[in-house]
């Protein structure tokens, strides 16, 4: 069962999080990763991840981590 995901990001994107997310551009309901970042974020089993840019074209690689 997964519990930590890792996000990269080329562009500046909105994260959401939760067991039916909705990503949108405002910190109520997630929170901001600007371009370059890398995060590795804990979740339970089941969560869901929702992604939206902010602005320019780009990609976001998303992960599983064994750790």
């Amino acid at each position: 069962q997964t519990r930590v995901v890792r996000i990269k990001t080329t562009t500046d994107i909105w994260v959401a999080q939760g067991a039916n997310p909705t990503a949108v551009a405002t910190t109520g309901n997630g929170w901001l990763m600007q371009a370059g970042d890398i995060e590795y974020v804990r979740c339970t089993p089941g969560e869901k991840f929702a992604f939206i840019r902010d602005s320019a074209n780009g990609s976001v690689s998303f992960a599983e981590c064994d750790i």
